[in-house]
């Protein structure tokens, strides 16, 4: 039977589990995102306005794939912490609940993102 201790750091690994999974659901969309923004391009080559907002969408996405890895370092590094410490520890739960609420504001910012981008990009299709 398992401890207190040994069901949070099973309720933690499954999180940690299914927060990188997000992670490379985002990660695969941003891929997906900077192909559509090189058909932008291609089509409208000719037009400074639009090469611009180009610009900053790739100097986004690049920001946003820099959060992913950070992100994933974070879920990595609580996950060592969790091996070497029993994660009921306050300062082992900080850090869970820490990560967790920077994951959703991740995804609530990536959604407002991702709204403008398919405007942007069905606008210039």
């Amino acid at each position: 039977m398992f401890t207190g201790m040994d069901q949070t750091a099973i309720q933690y690994h499954q999180e940690h589990r299914e927060w990188l999974l997000q992670l490379d659901f985002y990660q695969d969309q941003i891929k997906t995102f900077q192909n559509e923004l090189m058909l932008v391009m291609q089509k409208h080559a000719d037009l400074f306005n639009i090469i611009e907002h180009v610009e900053e969408y790739r100097a986004i996405f690049m920001k946003k794939l820099q959060r992913l890895d950070n992100l994933r370092h974070q879920i990595m590094l609580h996950e060592w912490q969790i091996a070497r410490q029993y994660p009921t520890d306050e300062p082992m739960h900080t850090a869970h609940v820490a990560t967790a609420a920077d994951l959703e504001q991740f995804i609530r910012d990536f959604e407002h993102l991702r709204n403008n981008f398919r405007r942007f990009a069905a606008y210039n299709d």
